[in-house]
């Protein structure tokens, strides 16, 4: 990703530190620290905070059904984006990221995570915030590469 990314995402986070009085300065930092991790080379020490931040979070579509695509987590519970087999880590379920011919994971839906042009890609929610969007769109705010996350995260969880 580009240095220009980087500094769009300082700009945030310090937008957000500034105005943040109910606590979440978590929230931007994490966003920060995603957008950092995916800019740069990734060390087992990096990607394993990484990976940690993230476990746990639900993505959801930003469709109008605010669809459920599953969780960022060990490959082996049904519910991860990570579980081949499972309805959220199939090629084949229309509630994935990895179905290249579904809503969130073609190359051209604007809900999808795999479009480079979508503009409402989907989001990642954890304990309640959305801390980022899973996207190749790298022009999203606090944009998570799927391929990166899969890359780094599916044999750490």
């Amino acid at each position: 990703m580009s240095g220009t990314f980087i500094i769009k995402v300082f700009a945030f986070a310090r937008f957000e530190f500034r105005n943040n009085l109910s606590g979440l300065l978590r929230v931007p930092a994490l966003m920060l620290t995603v957008s950092l991790l995916l800019s740069a080379p990734v060390n087992p020490v990096q990607a394993q905070f990484f990976c940690l931040q993230l476990n746990g979070s639900e993505v959801t579509g930003q469709d109008d059904a605010e669809t459920t695509l599953g969780r960022i987590t060990n490959r082996f519970r049904t519910d991860s984006i990570f579980n081949s087999s499972g309805r959220h880590g199939s090629r084949f379920s229309r509630e994935s990221v990895w179905n290249s011919n579904g809503t969130f994971g073609s190359r051209f839906s604007a809900y999808s995570a795999m479009n480079p042009n979508a503009l409402k890609p989907p989001r990642i929610i954890k304990n309640g915030r959305v801390i980022g969007h899973l996207t190749v769109n790298s022009r999203i705010t606090g944009a998570v590469n799927p391929y990166t996350l899969k890359g780094e995260c599916e044999e750490r969880l």
